[in-house]
């Protein structure tokens, strides 16, 4: 299980995962940053990685060089701060500044993703003979209220080691106030602190200080009890907790994973189970208790649109109802793969987890998406006929998510290019949203 640890301050660049040793081929090597794919959403504390380019031959050609720079990165560890969209417009070198400007797309980007997306480029400037600042612009627009931010190394090196030898940072889960993903607000707590998992339970029941987030603890909840046993956390709450839980399925799924990645975040737990009144607590609503919960990296949000991040849902089975529910996921678009397509890829990797599970038979692949006038076809390998007494629910999964990310009102599901023979009545017509599928 991946576990964030947040720094005190804004970027940490003394150790950089996900590095390349530079091949020993290369004539003019150039280390190019990026984001680390592991800490995707980890916000500006993510580590950073890069990957080493060969010069040869534009060693003074920086136009060249950040060109390259900016179509991205070649390793699959390695993902790219900033839009896919944003290119290099010019590079000059004033002095020992490197002066570049881009094109507008990265002043869509603020706050700590902004300051990453510059700290990955000046990073990759510096690499180059000469500079000691660098100094970005975008085209025609502002970047965090200025026509230009200027970075230099010293501006990078910001984390606090004194600090952190006497407090480190935490993450407390709140809501959005759309019940869609967690978002964290960082704490810092002192390394003196005794029994932290109830020092952060008792911190997240008393709320977020920060705007925009939402309450995640039922009015009146107080926690009873702490017991960690084999990596396995167990959080005892009052009656409450209960008694006054939110009353849709994705505010009760934000409140249980609250708790849950607030507590897994801890260097040895790895799962939460919960309990009321010291009896074990198997149900939240239809969100299906009876398992230890786990960390779910997928519902740490929000969704960043700027950075080509699309907010979709996934129509899935929660707990012991036969009836599908959404979760909510956020996907990575391409230039490449229309929405539907990336959105039914998610769908057929989707590996259970806390409570809510997938019918689709594992090995499922998508083959193809196509539109046929208002019918969108969607085509899937020979595994999916495997589903057994599924096999209605795993049609009616593929239908419902397809039909919530297509503008066709008609979903029809073909394997291996052709609709199945047999006894399957009108299972593999076309079909349209049916209430009665879902929870209501």
């Amino acid at each position: 299980m991946r576990k964030i640890r947040y720094l005190a301050l804004l970027l940490a660049v003394l150790l950089l995962p996900g590095c390349r040793e530079t091949p020993p081929d290369m004539a003019s090597p150039v280390r190019f940053y990026y984001k680390a794919v592991q800490d995707e959403y980890s916000a500006a504390q993510s580590a950073l990685g890069y990957e080493t380019v060969d010069a040869v031959g534009h060693e003074g050609d920086y136009a060249w060089i950040l060109t390259r720079y900016f179509s991205g990165p070649q390793s699959g560890d390695l993902v790219a701060p900033f839009q896919r969209s944003t290119e290099l417009l010019s590079a000059e070198l004033n002095g020992t500044q490197m002066q570049i400007l881009v094109t507008e797309s990265l002043a869509e980007l603020s706050g700590m993703d902004l300051t990453l997306a510059c700290a990955c480029i000046t990073l990759t400037c510096l690499e180059l003979p000469g500079v000691e600042s660098v100094s970005i612009s975008a085209q025609g627009s502002q970047l965090a209220g200025q026509q230009a931010l200027t970075m230099s190394r010293e501006d990078l090196l910001l984390e606090d080691l004194g600090a952190s030898l006497i407090s480190a940072d935490y993450i407390l889960y709140f809501s959005d106030t759309d019940n869609r993903y967690l978002i964290g607000q960082t704490i810092q707590v002192d390394r003196e602190q005794e029994n932290l998992p109830a020092y952060l339970v008792e911190r997240l029941i008393g709320g977020p200080d920060e705007a925009g987030l939402a309450e995640t603890m039922p009015l009146g909840t107080r926690l009873l009890g702490v017991e960690v046993v084999d990596g396995v956390c167990s959080v005892n709450l009052s009656a409450e907790f209960l008694e006054n839980a939110p009353r849709t399925d994705l505010a009760q799924r934000m409140t249980i994973l609250s708790l849950t990645n607030t507590v897994t975040q801890l260097d040895g737990i790895d799962a939460l189970v919960l309990n009321v009144d010291g009896q074990p607590l198997e149900h939240y609503g239809r969100m299906y208790l009876a398992e230890p919960l786990t960390f779910e990296s997928g519902a740490v949000g929000p969704a960043r649109t700027a950075l080509n991040e699309l907010d979709a849902d996934l129509y899935l089975l929660s707990g012991e109802s036969r009836l599908l529910s959404s979760l909510p996921v956020r996907v990575r678009q391409t230039a490449s793969q229309a929405a539907v397509e990336l959105v039914l890829q998610a769908l057929l990797a989707y590996q259970d987890q806390n409570g809510y599970h997938t019918p689709i038979p594992a090995g499922t692949t998508l083959l193809s998406v196509y539109q046929d006038g208002t019918c969108c076809t969607v085509d899937l390998s020979a595994e999916f006929l495997t589903a057994g007494e599924n096999l209605t629910l795993a049609v009616r999964s593929v239908c419902a998510t397809a039909l919530a990310q297509s503008e066709s009102p008609w979903v029809r599901i073909t394997v291996e290019g052709a609709t199945p023979q047999g006894d399957y009545g009108t299972l593999f017509d076309a079909q349209q949203w049916q209430e009665d599928w879902f929870i209501q």
